[in-house]
């Protein structure tokens, strides 16, 4: 019975990284977030991140990447396939790319507002991430 409860508490951290230079930003826990659009929001809503052409922008810092250790599982928003995808044992944004696994997963495109799917070249208009 201590499973489901241990389940119940995992929690992903967001660490929003540039250079070596300066350190990063991390943000959580919290138990999932979206990338809808060109913004990062954790589960209340709560607008985290905004990307701004080739960069994330939080707390007032604007950083390159966005990573997120899993294992995670991706649901999309606004196109097939409608259940949970993965686990993937990472999920990250390099400017405007989504990577799985350290794989290529989708692209932003500032036009339409929408994230393509490198694999099959559909659109949705949100990646939630949850941990598995």
């Amino acid at each position: 019975m201590a499973w489901p409860m241990l389940r119940s508490l995992v929690m992903l951290y967001l660490v929003f990284g540039h250079t070596a230079e300066e350190p990063p930003l991390r943000i959580g826990p919290m138990p999932s977030f979206k990338v809808r659009g060109g913004e990062i929001i954790d589960h209340a809503g709560i607008v985290l991140a905004r990307h701004n052409g080739q960069r994330w922008t939080a707390n007032e810092r604007a950083f390159y990447r966005v990573d997120c250790d899993g294992p995670v599982l991706l649901r999309l928003e606004g196109a097939p396939p409608t259940g949970a995808l993965g686990p993937f044992e990472h999920f990250s944004l390099f400017n405007g790319t989504a990577y799985a696994s350290r794989d290529v997963f989708a692209h932003y495109n500032e036009r339409d507002h929408g994230w393509h799917l490198h694999w099959n070249d559909e659109r949705c208009v949100a990646i939630q991430v949850t941990p598995v």
